[in-house]
């Protein structure tokens, strides 16, 4: 059976053979319409999965190799990266993997929200009060710089040292509340901001 990159989609239930061997058979889908279908089949059983006597009747799909190249990699990546964007590993990789214009692309919408699932298990829940026990494994080393707790109020507050020298020669801060972006058990994102200059650029 030649290996071609393909769509399988599940024949049969799980049923017995002559052999009392329970079997579950695949189809090749990537071109099945009601005129034309792929003959091309694939046996599951406790030993693993063997391929039919007939091969496929169609080119190969390169768009769908490629999802799976991108799909392995992006995961690997996403795993070692919890809390990047997965839009942005998925863009990365398919650059990397898809070098030719002429390939038609697969979708990556579908790779990203795969990817997110996958690596789902692997982010801490969310708390569900303030006085959470704050991993600092999972942020950035010398971005974390302290708290500070008034009455029942948690303040956590986050830095990186080049933040804290642009704001030590700006000669104003601007100070910015946003409600929207976080979730409970915080109420409020206050953010510091200032403007750097370079030359006659602000």
């Amino acid at each position: 059976m030649t290996a071609v990159p393909t769509s399988w989609r599940q024949k049969t239930r799980p049923f017995m053979n002559r052999s009392n061997r329970i079997l579950v058979l695949f189809g090749c889908v990537a071109c099945e319409t009601k005129q034309k279908k792929c003959p091309a089949r694939v046996r599951q059983t406790k030993d693993g999965f063997k391929q039919g006597r007939l091969n496929h009747n169609h080119a190969p799909d390169s768009s769908k190799k490629n999802k799976i190249i991108i799909t392995q990699k992006a995961t690997q990546y996403a795993s070692q990266q919890i809390f990047s964007a997965a839009s942005g590993i998925v863009e990365n990789v398919a650059s990397e993997v898809i070098t030719s214009t002429y390939i038609e692309h697969p979708k990556l919408d579908h790779i990203m929200r795969g990817v997110n699932r996958k690596r789902q298990r692997l982010r801490l829940e969310d708390p569900q009060t303030i006085y959470f026990e704050l991993q600092k494994d999972y942020i950035p080393e010398g971005f974390f710089k302290g708290e500070i707790r008034v009455g029942g109020m948690r303040h956590l507050i986050f830095a990186t040292y080049e933040h804290l020298r642009l704001l030590k020669t700006s000669l104003r801060w601007y100070l910015d509340g946003t409600f929207k972006v976080v979730r409970k058990p915080f109420d409020n994102l206050l953010s510091v901001h200032a403007f750097a200059r370079r030359g006659n650029c602000a």
